[in-house]
């Protein structure tokens, strides 16, 4: 299953994102817009020539002949298509005029089928930007960075790269020894390596918002959802990345590794660690949801001093890591728990504010050769950490079943999705230190930080209701429809609505609004039936209206975020009809309307040889009677029969 991340809320999450993490290194975004000329690339239209110019109606047939006249500021619009070749630019941009390579929803590239056949090969460029691309079943990376800088990949999605053999295996994005980068908005699945790796001097770049999954090279336990290695790797921003069902870990940093940021990720299901730390000390994991991985969540070791150590390790929420399932039974390798140090990687850590659950399982927290089965017992033995640590069901919306390895090759990890939501009640609920070093101020989702009513903040910092994990519990409108006015008298009829949904918190007031002008609010008439803590239908009075009168109605549910409303419903106050029935004589006259007593309509009917002696209410004037003009009470739809005497 592949989380839906590409809907027009998290692009423009990920473009904040982007602008926010550009403006923090001195990028000036007004200076950033290209100004240029858009090639058109189209081998679906039959008038696609690479001979042409590339215009709109005349495209270009291949994605590398756009590429080979592009210059700074221009774009490279692929319209339609699949493309087996390797765009492979000749030329860079420069500050605020990149080269773009665009797609349309659909386009494919596949590569040129070579042992370097990428789909995008960058080597010693700048300022490119490659967007919107489906890339699949190339025999090498996906897209290949190298010796460059300024580059943008975003909201690709990369799958099958590589082969799943020994010496044949991919990754789906490749950044070799390129800095200032962003890799954003991508979906990397189904590669026979790691989803997305940084690699040797692959320096202050921004990983934001990918999603990473089912990555595997099968025949060895090996392939990460993110991967950030070699002693050059630093100063790395790892910033709300979903990575769940890799072969091996989802977000690792390896061999010198140091002073990233990990903040605000989701890591889960998968088959070894949810954030691994293997000889790479220094680094800032905060506001992280870790949950389900094979072995131990959050790991930090290192072959000699100090491994992994200097981290600092806060606000996340650690559950169910650890418990070593294996596939047909029997116990994976591995360390268990929820958070690891080994005994190379004690030393400079600060560890606070951090949630552990264990649904099942017997290790907290492995700190050096001791294993924690309990928070508590951990606090008291190691002085200083874990001063605000909570042990606690989270109460996660519908985490993903904990991960199971296989016990042999093929060593791919079930792909099972889960919700990471925050529920009402959780502990994680505005408990978390927003001064904690690099707290995101927006959650996994986009959303701002908010102060949940229902909860006593227990936080710490400027705002102490931030939440811990990569999810900030959101409060929610309630639901409500209207449904059509019944028992409409003179004065009063009844309203009718239904909450559908309470939202959060339960609403504290509910009932409906009533105007004779089009959406009518609680400014307006309105009932007050008070608080709810069930949806469903339910009917309220109202009163005061004026007979004939047109009236426009919604029901309403108001609850600490604002007042949610149904649809406008029109009905008009209820009149009595009378209808004048000629009873053998001749003529005509109009129905009359009132809602209270009111003189009736002076006959017109004639009949000849008769002369009309007044009204009845039945043919043959035995029921009440009515003389000409008299005033009658409207109290009821009726029908008055003309009399006659001869």
């Amino acid at each position: 299953m592949i989380h839906d991340r590409k809907n027009s809320q998290l692009k423009w999450q990920i473009f904040l994102t982007l602008v926010l993490a550009l403006c923090m290194a001195g990028w000036n975004y007004s200076t950033a817009v290209a100004a240029g000329i858009t090639y058109y690339v189209n081998n679906t239209n039959v008038l696609c020539n690479d001979a042409g110019i590339g215009t709109l109606a005349a495209p270009f047939c291949t994605i590398g002949k756009g590429a080979s006249v592009a210059v700074a500021g221009d774009t490279v619009r692929v319209l339609a298509g699949t493309y087996a070749e390797t765009v492979n630019g000749t030329n860079s941009g420069s500050v605020g005029l990149p080269i773009t390579y665009s797609a349309a929803p659909g386009v494919t590239v596949t590569g040129n089928g070579t042992a370097t056949g990428n789909a995008f090969r960058m080597s010693g460029k700048s300022y490119i930007v490659v967007d919107g691309f489906t890339i699949t079943g190339t025999v090498d990376y996906g897209i290949y960075t190298f010796g460059s800088n300024n580059i943008t990949i975003s909201n690709n999605h990369v799958s099958n790269s590589g082969t799943p053999l020994s010496g044949s295996t991919r990754a789906g994005i490749y950044i070799n020894s390129t800095t200032n980068s962003m890799i954003s908005g991508n979906t990397t699945d189904h590669n026979s390596s790691h989803g997305i790796m940084l690699t040797n001097g692959s320096n202050n770049n921004l990983v934001s918002n990918n999603v990473s999954f089912a990555n595997a090279e099968q025949w060895q336990r090996n392939a990460n959802g993110i991967q950030v290695n070699s002693a050059t790797g630093t100063n790395n921003t790892i910033l709300h990345n979903i990575t769940y069902a890799n072969e091996d870990t989802g977000l690792q940093f390896y061999t010198g590794a140091t002073n990233n940021i990990v903040a605000g990720n989701l890591s889960y299901g998968n088959g070894d660690h949810g954030i691994d730390f293997n000889a790479a000390p220094n680094n800032i994991v905060v506001g992280n949801t870790v949950q389900g991985n094979v072995t131990s969540g959050i790991n930090f070791e290192g072959v000699s001093a100090p491994g992994s150590g200097g981290a600092t390790v806060m606000n996340n929420i650690l559950v169910d890591n650890g418990l070593r399932l294996q596939v047909g039974g029997g116990t994976a390798s591995g360390q268990p728990g929820n958070l690891r140090f080994d005994a190379n990687s004690l030393t400079g850590n600060t560890l606070d504010y951090n949630l552990y659950y264990l649904n099942s399982g017997t290790v907290q927290i492995t700190w050096g050769a001791t294993d924690y089965t309990i928070l508590t017992a951990f606090q008291g033995a190691v002085t200083g950490q874990e001063t605000h640590g909570v042990q606690a069901n989270p109460l996660l919306m519908a985490p993903a079943s904990v991960a199971q390895r296989p016990s042999a090759a093929p060593f791919n990890v079930a792909v099972n999705a889960g919700n990471y939501h925050l529920t009402a009640g959780s502990p994680a609920i505005d408990s978390a230190n927003a001064n904690a070093s690099n707290e995101p101020t927006l959650d996994i989702a986009g959303n701002a930080r908010v102060d949940d009513p229902s909860t006593t903040d227990s936080g710490a910092g400027t705002r102490t209701y931030d939440d811990r994990g990569a999810y900030e519990f959101q409060l929610e409108l309630p639901t409500v429809t209207t449904q059509a006015v019944t028992a409409i008298g003179t004065t009063t009829a009844t309203g009718n609505g239904n909450i559908t949904s309470l939202g959060v918190p339960n609403p504290t007031q509910h009932g409906v609004v009533w105007s004779t002008l089009a959406n009518p609010t609680i400014a307006d008439n309105k009932t007050t039936d008070g608080p709810v803590s069930v949806t469903g239908a339910f009917t309220s009075n109202i009163t005061g209206l004026t007979a004939g009168a047109l009236y426009h109605v919604r029901a309403y549910a108001t609850n600490f975020v604002d007042t949610a409303y149904g649809a406008d419903v029109t009905f008009s106050a209820r009149t009595y009809i009378v209808t004048f029935n000629a009873n053998g004589g001749t003529g005509s006259m109009s129905t009359q309307t009132s809602f209270s007593a009111t003189a009736l309509t002076a006959n017109t009917f004639t009949r000849i040889g008769y002369t009309f002696s007044g009204w009845n209410t039945t043919v043959n004037g035995s029921g009440t009677a009515y003389a000409n003009g008299a005033v009658y009470p409207f109290t009821a739809d009726a029908t008055l029969y003309a009399q006659w005497t001869i």
